[in-house]
């Protein structure tokens, strides 16, 4: 009993890793054609849609940070590809040097698409909270969908320290930590990407 007990272990041990190695493989694939520019946009948000069911490694954040930051790319693409990145690679508890590692010399990141919440005129997606500051960061591209991204982050640093510490410059924020991020579009192909566990109201942090 002992032995068929430790055969029928081994059996599903291999086929777990059978299993594993073909998602790889799928996912692999499915980043190939991501990454071709010729690639259909609506085959590209379908592939785009299978990639988000599977965990967020490096390689996928590297994609999305070059598809983001080339001009080869339509803007669409990299639009969601931004929202990605930010979505499901930033993280509650990173400093903005890790952030800017991961966007690695955002150009469609400029000065005037940050701004902080200062005053708060109506709904957004997280909190504010004392002795802490909202960013809203929307990418310089022209698009006819509206997309941002939410940075809640600690102490109160200055839009410029914000924007430097995003891009990877010098900047006293650097170090400072995320409490809060938030991925949201006008665009309903653009929220079917989107992780939607903290997208109701009730819920207006999306931390892990």
């Amino acid at each position: 009993m002992n032995r068929l007990f430790a055969i029928f272990v081994l059996l599903l041990l291999l086929s777990q890793g059978t299993f594993i190695m073909c998602e790889e493989a799928e996912v692999s694939n499915n980043l190939q054609g991501i990454a071709d520019p010729n690639t259909n946009e609506n085959d590209v948000l379908a592939l785009m849609e299978q990639v988000r069911t599977t965990r967020p490694i490096d390689d996928q954040a590297k994609l999305w940070a070059q598809i983001a930051n080339s001009s080869t790319y339509a803007n669409a693409r990299r639009r969601r590809a931004i929202l990605l990145l930010f979505d499901r690679h930033v993280r509650c508890g990173m400093e903005l040097r890790l952030v800017a590692s991961l966007l690695a010399n955002p150009t469609w990141l400029t000065r005037d698409s940050i701004a902080a919440v200062r005053e708060l005129g109506g709904k957004i997606p997280v909190l504010i909270l004392p002795g802490e500051t909202v960013f809203v960061v929307m990418p310089s591209l022209p698009l006819d969908d509206v997309s941002a991204v939410y940075l809640r982050v600690q102490d109160s640093p200055s839009e410029e320290s914000f924007y430097n510490a995003l891009s990877g410059k010098e900047s006293a924020a650097a170090m400072l930590k995320i409490t809060a991020v938030r991925v949201s579009s006008s665009s309903a192909d653009d929220q079917r990407l989107l992780n939607h566990t903290c997208a109701e109201a009730s819920i207006p942090d999306c931390s892990p």
